[in-house]
């Protein structure tokens, strides 16, 4: 009975989150945020140990309780870097996301392509001194939204006596939508900023700075009626401190909001490579999400992380424990996350480029 009451309150909420011209929609995210350097900041474009990048990622959540309708997002993406002049460097990335959630498939698809400029502000490789780099990002593409109006239901379609969904009653609602309602496609802009610092091999830092939906489209599924895609702020931290030369840990911060909603990520892994020969490092990790909900601020979820680090290959795989009140619905099962990016290494020297480890 409990799952059935979370399917409708979800259900309910990601309807009113598309049509009710009252609220405003938010983005998807990532727990390995990380992973996904191209949704975090424009700015992280082309920053990598190597020549080009490609990446996927997919999250699956609440499947627990709505086993035929989870929520699903899925991304892939590209990057490459070209050498300007001296140590500085130009970066451009392609981004394709696809969000589905719920009863009604309310889904956001987006495409956007990037650049970034890289300026070295010091040093000149390991040996050197420090070496520091400033990015300037920006990233411009489509979005859009949809809902299958068809798999919804309304209250009036509901017989209480015999407890039954009755989908041949009259809904009592104006056709507005159709089957499948739209927003058509719309612009979509963001901007960002990074500066990293790498010491040697095992210590670094970095810090990052974008700004989302600087342009706030309109995304209301109903024509003539306005609902804006919120700008959303994004700040982001992290580095690695050595504690031996075979032991690690990278500690990481990110603090997200969009208009009212709030959300803060922390925590550190732990990175071990033995410096074999075609040695796979491995990573174990562990992280908090923090968030405001319903004016209180409260743990959201215990995220486990683990990462395995081959020649060219990375495969992250993370597990969110819900610890909010949903936990009582979903029996602390929240998310599932896999990350892949393969990393094509340098074929020249003067492409390379001195990277922090995320």
């Amino acid at each position: 009975m409990r799952t059935k009451t979370l399917k409708l309150f979800l259900f309910v909420a990601v309807f009113c989150f598309g049509l009710n011209t009252s609220n405003h929609a938010q983005d998807p995210h990532f727990s390995q945020f990380y992973n996904a350097p191209l949704d975090l900041n424009p700015a992280l474009t082309g920053i990598f140990d190597g020549q080009y990048r490609l990446g996927i990622n997919y999250r699956d959540q609440w499947s627990s309780a709505l086993s035929s309708t989870p929520f699903r997002t899925m991304q892939a993406n590209a990057d490459i870097r070209y050498h300007v002049i001296n140590e500085d460097f130009f970066a451009i990335g392609l981004k394709i996301m696809r969000d589905v959630a719920g009863e009604g498939k309310y889904s956001q698809t987006f495409a956007h392509f990037s650049g970034s400029y890289i300026k070295q502000l010091g040093g000149g490789g390991f040996g050197h001194g420090t070496d520091q780099f400033l990015v300037i990002g920006a990233q411009i593409g489509a979005g859009q939204n949809s809902l299958n109006w068809s798999r919804l239901w309304f209250g009036r379609q509901y017989d209480i006596e015999q407890e039954l969904i009755d989908t041949s009653l009259p809904a009592g609602e104006p056709d507005l939508l159709g089957e499948n309602a739209s927003t058509g496609y719309y612009l979509d802009a963001s901007v960002g900023l990074t500066w990293y610092a790498v010491f040697d091999k095992s210590n670094s830092i970095y810090a990052g700075l974008a700004l989302k939906h600087i342009n706030s489209p309109n995304i209301s599924l109903i024509p003539g009626i306005s609902s804006t895609l919120m700008r959303r702020l994004v700040v982001h931290a992290g580095g690695e401190i050595g504690i031996s030369d075979e032991l690690s840990i990278l500690p990481a911060a990110l603090f997200t909001k969009q208009g009212p909603f709030w959300q803060t990520n922390f925590g550190s892994g732990f990175r071990y490579e033995h410096h074999d020969w075609q040695e796979v490092a491995m990573r174990i990790g562990a992280s908090g999400r923090l968030t405001n909900r319903y004016e209180s601020v409260g743990i959201d979820a215990l995220i486990l992380s683990v990462m395995f680090e081959m020649e060219t290959i990375t495969v992250g795989l993370s597990y969110d424990i819900t610890l909010s009140s949903y936990s009582q619905s979903n029996n602390s099962r929240g998310a599932f996350e896999l990350a892949v990016n393969y990393i094509f290494p340098d074929t020249q020297y003067k492409t390379s480029i001195n990277c922090p480890k995320f």
